[in-house]
């Protein structure tokens, strides 16, 4: 995922081996570092050339990858748009709904808050 020039010596040597079994490794690499750029430069004017280039790589991940944030490119664009995010109120939802799923069925209410505050 990271730029050639950033790589390490052996990452290299293991890469350049790699290339030589399956040489759509560095279409994949150069598809893989853009999209990257993209996000965390926020650069969403370029996401839809990339997913062109992505549909017609001729890799069947790039396509279905690409297919998949298509699916739901309004939130991918508002996530490369905007700085703000929800991601640490999903990350309680989760959690919540996790001490819940592994107490089911086992114990009370009184009990599942006192294992959710000590959780916290």
């Amino acid at each position: 995922m990271r730029p050639s020039e950033t790589l390490r010596a052996e990452e290299h040597l293991f890469l350049d081996n790699l290339r030589s079994i399956w040489p759509d490794v560095q279409s994949v690499q150069r598809l893989a570092v853009q999209f990257g750029q993209l996000v965390r430069r926020r650069q969403r004017m370029g996401l839809e050339p990339w997913l062109r280039a992505a549909e017609e790589s001729g890799m069947p991940e790039m396509h279905g990858f690409a297919g998949g944030l298509r699916r739901d490119l309004q939130a991918v664009s508002a996530a490369m748009q905007w700085e703000w995010s929800n991601g640490q109120t999903e990350g309680q939802v989760n959690r919540l709904k996790t001490l819940k799923r592994a107490m089911y069925g086992r114990a009370k209410l009184d009990l599942l808050r006192l294992r959710l505050l000590y959780a916290s």
